[in-house]
């Protein structure tokens, strides 16, 4: 598995890329940052089982951290 640091680095900068204006109220957006998530944490060997628990913590991070 790659470092922890650098997953989170690579999914900040996917979501950094994907935050638009109000993102969090469109479903579009929102699915997009969800599959992003999982193609950097399936690459990185992240375990199956946490991956959509993961993600769904991230996007919640996420909802705090890209307000625009």
């Amino acid at each position: 598995m790659n470092g922890l640091k650098e997953i989170a680095e690579r999914i900040y900068k996917k979501l950094d890329e994907l935050a638009v204006v109000d993102w969090s109220l469109k479903e579009d957006v929102k699915r997009e940052m969800r599959r992003q998530i999982k193609r950097i944490l399936r690459a990185s060997g992240y375990s199956r089982d946490k991956i959509e628990s993961t993600t769904l913590k991230i996007i919640d991070l996420a909802k705090a951290r890209f307000v625009r």
